[in-house]
């Protein structure tokens, strides 16, 4: 889906690491059953609680405050992946200028726009799902990239996307900078949505089996 003079990334059947598995494995007993996977094991000795608080001591305009303060939480934890992503690939960019980077710099933007497909597949409610979404939104405002619509696929505007990068981690670092709480969430609300093409692009993902995440078969049991 994405792809760029000469090599071309789609987001097939085919991008599927051979050595890992959509599922943990399941581990075979002494009388040759299938039991629960390590992983498994260790997680079903944990169970669920709630985290309760006395606000008794609290004044009422202090538990009016409660509400706005988780919800500047959430913001901030949107934000944080926004520019741990955005920064990330900015200081890639600075390093190529300086000749500290040998590698084309064009595979980084590449990968980096293939990266968003799999971190929005996490689901529109999860922080990571909805930076990425906003990314997206925001570089297909700037034109960074383009889409086919008859084949579906995507090519990175290498020179578009630069300035793209640039222009979002200056947005970011000024909403961190000045504490605008009203200006990241508008910014969240306008673009932290998936777009109806985007939607079935991502669909067209699922319908061919390929895993949002994927589990690595490893321990005893693979070295046997």
């Amino acid at each position: 889906m994405i792809q760029r003079t000469v090599r071309t990334l789609f987001l097939s059947p085919w991008l599927v690491l051979v050595s890992c598995r959509a599922e943990p494995p399941k581990v075979a007993d002494a009388s040759g059953r299938n039991s629960e996977s390590p992983i498994e094991t260790r997680l079903s000795q944990y169970t669920t609680v709630s985290l309760t608080t006395d606000l008794t001591r609290l004044s009422p305009r202090e538990r009016q405050m409660l509400p706005l303060l988780i919800s500047a939480a959430r913001s901030m934890d949107e934000i944080f992946w926004r520019q741990a992503d955005i920064l990330g690939l900015y200081m890639v960019t600075k390093l190529h200028q300086r000749g500290e980077l040998k590698a084309p710099l064009a595979d980084n933007y590449v990968t980096f726009l293939a990266s968003i497909f799999r971190s929005i597949r996490f689901g529109a409610s999860n922080a990571h799902g909805r930076a990425n979404a906003a990314q997206f939104s925001f570089f297909e405002e700037r034109g960074a990239f383009s889409r086919d619509s008859a084949a579906g696929r995507y090519r990175v505007d290498f020179p578009r996307m630069k300035e793209a990068v640039d222009a979002l981690a200056g947005r970011i670092l000024r909403f961190q900078g000045d504490g605008d709480y009203v200006g990241v969430t508008r910014f969240m609300e306008e673009r932290g949505k998936l777009s109806p093409v985007l939607q079935q692009d991502l669909a067209r993902l699922g319908s061919k089996g390929i895993p949002v995440d994927v589990v690595f078969e490893q321990g005893e049991q693979i070295l046997k």
